[in-house]
């Protein structure tokens, strides 16, 4: 048919318009019925119930499961009544602490402030002392007192039934009233000593909840920095650049906000401005690099280890020593943990090695990275073209 012979399709029936106007792939094929109402309402509140299950669970299963071992606990004094204490204190549970013997009380001391300990208990002629160090563990610190407050009351019950036997055992031999009474001062005097029990907190002036929560400067700008940086920045490697303007971002104004403005943490500015700054590229780039080589979902994956993993088993709401072995051990070695534990160290121990915990978030923030450029490189492969 000639071109200019074709009508129009104001001459055509509105059947052809219809017939010729229709996609190929939908002919002959039903359209789908979008769903209901009422079940696309329902998806959204499901959706809503599993994720507050799986938050509440990830949170609430370290408290549930808490068990304490381990508790690196210093001692010094005499041979025999160092092992009595020891004895004493693991009658209810062998492995609650874990003992390293000092020389002295300022042997011990230093133990602490090195923070290769996370307590003492010192035996002597004026009775037993337990240090402690609150800025450290508030938990250690609590459970340190009340074992302090159980074994004085255990020895002042021993020390009241030895005074009563051995005054019975004088008045059975027919002591007089004056010698009772005096041998009575006598082993009162003598028990003073033996019966009592002290506790002196060496490094503290911290508090142990703000303590825990100078890791928001790192945990928010690590989230979000990676976070951002897949969803508003489309070329990989450009977003290494988010990556180090949030955490110098974190670094520099974090460590303002939690010193020189509210005075949470004593301490080098400069210090704690490097360990967050460290700590939020650790998370971002992990959560960044992970997004990068697996989408949407290695970035869900990275948020998922950073919250629902670090901070419940990172030692922030429960001490490590109080979570089952594997939940302390893996816990202590992810970001959210580490940067608590060197901002403590920074600002309460500053005779404490931190060179371990400065070299774990530099791994982290390197592992993101290397991550990062994987993923950069495959998607670059497969787009032809290099970001």
């Amino acid at each position: 048919m000639n071109p200019q012979n074709r009508p129009t399709d104001d001459e055509r029936t509105p059947l052809e318009n219809t017939t010729r106007s229709a996609p190929p792939a939908s002919r002959g094929k039903p359209a789908k019925r979008p769903l209901p109402i009422w079940m696309q309402a329902l998806a959204p509140g499901l959706l809503v119930a599993v994720i507050c299950g799986v938050f509440v669970s990830a949170f609430l299963w370290p408290m549930s499961q808490m068990h304490p071992e381990g508790i690196r606990l210093a001692v010094a004094g005499p041979d025999a009544q160092v092992s009595q204490i020891e004895s004493a204190l693991t009658a209810q549970q062998a492995d609650l602490f874990s003992f390293a013997q000092q020389n002295d009380r300022d042997a011990a001391i230093g133990a602490i402030e090195r923070r290769d300990v996370d307590g003492a208990v010192i035996v002597g002629e004026q009775g037993t002392e337990f240090l402690t160090a609150s800025a450290g563990n508030a938990q250690v610190t609590q459970m340190l007192g009340q074992v302090a407050t159980g074994m004085r009351q255990g020895l002042e019950q021993k020390s009241d039934q030895a005074i009563d036997d051995a005054l019975s055992a004088a008045k059975s031999q027919g002591a007089s009233a004056e010698q009772i009474l005096a041998m009575q001062q006598t082993l009162h005097e003598k028990a003073k000593a033996a019966t009592t029990v002290t506790v002196t907190d060496v490094v503290g002036g911290g508090n142990a909840f703000a303590g825990n929560l100078t890791m928001l400067p790192a945990l928010i700008a690590g989230m979000m920095g990676g976070m951002f940086s897949m969803l508003m920045v489309k070329r990989p490697y450009a977003r290494l650049i988010t990556l180090g303007v949030a955490a110098l971002g974190a670094g520099l104004i974090g460590a303002a906000v939690l010193g020189p403005w509210f005075d949470m943490i004593p301490g080098s500015y400069w210090a704690h401005a490097l360990a967050l700054g460290l700590g939020a590229l650790a998370i971002s780039s992990v959560i960044a690099g992970l997004g990068t080589l697996f989408g949407p979902a290695g970035m869900g994956i990275g948020v998922a280890l950073v919250l629902l993993i670090g901070t419940p088993w990172g030692g922030i709401m429960v001490p490590n020593e109080f979570l089952p072995g594997f939940m302390g051990t893996f816990g202590a070695q992810l970001p959210n943990g580490t940067v608590v534990s060197l901002m403590k160290s920074l600002s309460y121990f500053p005779d404490a090695s931190t060179s371990g915990q400065w070299l774990t978030l530099l791994l982290w923030a390197a592992a993101g990275v290397v991550l990062l450029v994987i993923g950069a490189m495959l998607r670059g492969r497969r787009g032809g073209k290099t970001a």
